[in-house]
């Protein structure tokens, strides 16, 4: 997939010109904690609850597609193998065109804001 919910969020943040664009969504005394609070924290639970869109993704897949071709998967034929292709191309294409809306599309208004001079390439639109 591409980046986890924590990026998203980030980047709305510093478009709306907010300084702590970094910190998690639930806990707003996270800079002060110390170091190794923060650590066990990013390590612990802020990395897999980044992940959940993912998380949700896959769950759908378990549920919706998994059912549908696991009976078919015993051999190798076009049938079920163009359904979970197919389901892959829907996902990379959902998940990628937003991303490049995000951070990159003209029409949308996070990279011409404060996002633009965060970018390596400030002259990649």
């Amino acid at each position: 997939m591409t980046f986890g919910i924590h990026n998203i969020i980030g980047i709305h943040r510093l478009h709306n010109r907010q300084k702590d664009y970094s910190n998690p969504l639930i806990f707003k005394s996270y800079k002060q904690w110390s170091s190794w609070q923060q650590k066990l924290f990013d390590y612990f639970i802020w990395c897999h609850l980044d992940r959940a869109g993912e998380f949700i993704v896959t769950l759908f897949c378990w549920f919706c597609l998994f059912p549908l071709t696991f009976h078919q998967a015993n051999q190798w034929h076009w049938q079920w193998v163009s359904k979970v292709f197919l389901f892959n191309i829907i996902c990379e294409f959902v998940t990628y065109s937003f991303w490049h809306w995000m951070t990159h599309a003209r029409q949308s208004p996070y990279p011409h804001g404060p996002l633009h001079e965060k970018k390596f390439n400030p002259m990649n639109p």
